[in-house]
């Protein structure tokens, strides 16, 4: 056993056996890293039809024309009317089920 491969073995890397010594001190290398950085998620906005409780995070559109983080109240329940930046899958299911309509510029 190499050194590389010791050093993944302790790292609790699955070595591969066809790996190259390059592969495998990237895998080292990357283990050593950390983790990778959680992507960051992408919010659409969406005006709302019906009232609406979010299920996740989300920003709402204040008098100002920007985005801002929501009250305590406007946690509970955003009133019907208002903008609102969602998360792509929650704004998926809100407009698929016409509590709201895309609010982008390309509509």
């Amino acid at each position: 056993m190499t050194d590389l491969e010791k050093q993944a073995e302790e790292l609790g890397i699955k070595v591969d056996k066809r790996w190259s010594e390059e592969r495998l001190q990237k895998e080292i290398d990357a283990a050593l890293a950390g983790p990778a950085p959680e992507p960051e998620k992408k919010l659409f906005p969406v005006r709302l039809v019906k009232n609406y409780r979010p299920i996740g995070d989300f920003f709402i559109l204040d008098e100002e024309g920007d985005y801002r983080e929501p009250t305590d109240e406007e946690r509970q329940k955003v009133a019907a009317g208002n903008s609102i930046k969602l998360p792509v899958h929650e704004a998926q299911s809100v407009i698929d089920k016409e509590i709201a309509k895309r609010n982008d510029p390309i509509r």
